[in-house]
């Protein structure tokens, strides 16, 4: 209507009459009024709540990213226009570094490969080494087979001349010597000791006898090979077959023997086996290499290493060689000699059982024969290795005394760690922890959390202090994490611990 009337009508199918109301447009106005003030209030409401839950999702979502951008803030200069362009910076030069890195170990490979090779010669690692397996993995050695020999081959007429040009003729004729040794036997390793030598490292479960005929076979077509295309002379000198890892530096030895002999022959090239130069041999057997590994075992209480190296010794000159009895004297008095080497060690100085070992080791005489020279020898070195071990245990002991104690002195202090322990002692992180595993049977960290814990469990059951009181005076950064903490070790959480304990 003109006056803003709202009419509605209904008719009726009863009677047909026509029902007509009419609601005035202030009073229409007036009834809607609420609904459209309910209406706006709960949008507002919604909208309020929904944006405060963004927020917070958005907050935890994002403080990850925020913690990272912090802590690569601490290490790199924020230079750029915004978070997000600062950290795509950083993660793009992490990735750049990261691959520079992996060519670099990829590089260093065949160093490491080289030089634990080197290492496997020396007799500086054996299977005595419970991380031996691994540190082959790492350098792609394949340890597996555990029977073979090594040779040594030396490339003839370059022993007096050192030039740069002679040096990279020698390169590229030992890799050319490499790659002709693939095409006959795959189953070796190699490395360089000279400039004009290389070792080889045969390795095989294949019978002795077929292994050494393809070593034969090999090193004959090398020799032929290279004298008849190129002039070269090769000559090879090979040790006894080992039988486990640890006999690898023994028959490495054997090698060099064999190919001293090889360089005073008159022979222009030729294969020398060690076996066969040693049945002319007139001198005992005892090289540096075999007394520094003695030593070296004796100082470090290696009972079984120390014994294999005195027996291979004795079964070398008493069993292989042909000496005179003058001979077999003189190797007893150096075998003795480095024995009281051994004995001039400062934890000996002034002690009773160097004495007593003095004394057993002047008592030793050739008249009474070698299984009783043998015996007396094999003696002091048990009463050695059991007085240095003995030594350590109670120098390793005191060592984990005095752990324990700063570890109960300082276990308050949140910022308590292995590297604090280890300057306080003056001792290296790693020698500290693995001590402390060896003698108490868990590691360092494991032993502060359960001194941390009994500490809080006194607090909990004996106080009313707070869990954030209580987690701060036992070295924890948070109370949640000190929750976290408890819950894991006693499956339960301090306030039910606390509630079962009243």
């Amino acid at each position: 209507m003109e006056d803003k009337t709202m009419l509605i009508t209904e008719k009726s199918e009863k009677n047909d009459w026509l029902y007509v109301a009419g609601i005035p447009h202030k009073t229409l106005i007036q009834e809607a009024a609420p609904i459209k003030y309910i209406t706006w209030t709960v949008t507002g409401i919604t909208f309020i709540i929904g944006l405060v839950i963004a927020l917070f999702f958005a907050y935890r979502n994002s403080r990850p990213i925020n913690n990272v951008i912090k802590t690569l803030k601490e290490y790199a200069d924020p230079d750029a226009k915004n978070d997000y362009d600062f950290l795509h910076g950083n993660i793009s030069k992490l990735i750049s570094r990261n691959k520079d890195l992996q060519m670099q170990l990829t590089e260093q490979k065949p160093l490491l490969k080289d030089a634990f090779l080197k290492q496997l010669l020396a007799g500086e690692i054996t299977e005595r080494n419970s991380d031996l397996h691994e540190f082959a993995n790492q350098a792609n050695v394949n340890l597996s087979c555990d029977h073979g020999y090594v040779s040594i081959l030396k490339i003839e007429g370059y022993e007096d001349m050192s030039s740069s040009e002679i040096y990279q003729e020698l390169n590229a004729i030992r890799l050319v010597i490499q790659q002709e040794s693939m095409k006959i036997i795959d189953n070796f390793y190699v490395t360089t000791i000279h400039s004009d030598k290389l070792v080889y490292l045969f390795l095989d479960q294949e019978d002795d006898k077929i292994l050494k005929e393809e070593i034969e076979k090999m090193f004959s077509s090398l020799q032929n090979l290279f004298q008849d295309e190129y002039r070269i002379l090769l000559k090879v000198g090979t040790g006894h077959p080992f039988r486990s890892l640890s006999d690898i530096s023994r028959s490495y030895n054997e090698a060099k023997h064999a190919m001293d002999y090889a360089s005073f022959s008159n022979e222009k090239q030729g294969l020398y086996w060690y076996d066969d130069v040693m049945k002319e041999a007139t001198v005992f057997h005892y090289p540096l290499e075999y007394e520094f590994r003695l030593l070296k075992s004796l100082k470090e209480g290696e009972r079984l290493e120390a014994e294999r190296i005195v027996y291979e010794l004795l079964e070398e000159n008493v069993g292989n060689r042909s000496l005179s009895a003058d001979m077999h004297e003189q190797f007893i008095n150096e075998l003795k000699g480095t024995f009281y080497k051994a004995l001039d060690q400062y934890v000996f100085r002034n002690d009773q059982i160097a004495e007593t070992l003095r004394q057993k080791l002047r008592a030793i005489s050739f008249d009474e024969g070698m299984q009783r020279m043998e015996r007396r020898l094999i003696e002091v070195l048990q009463l050695y290795c059991e007085f240095v071990n003995k030594n350590r245990r109670q120098s390793n002991h005191s060592i984990v005394n005095a752990i324990k104690d700063y570890v109960h002195e300082h276990f308050s202090c949140t910022d308590l760690t292995i590297y604090m322990i280890a300057e306080h002692l003056s001792r290296p992180e790693k020698y500290i922890s693995q001590i402390f595993k060896e003698e108490t049977g868990e590691y360092l960290y494991e032993y502060l959390e359960k001194i941390r814990m009994e500490e809080a469990m006194t607090k909990l059951t004996n106080s009313s202090k707070t869990i954030n009181d209580i987690a701060e005076q036992v070295g924890y950064n948070s109370a949640h994490s000190f929750r976290r903490a408890f819950k894991r070790i006693h499956n339960m959480t301090p306030n039910q611990f606390r509630k079962t304990s009243e």
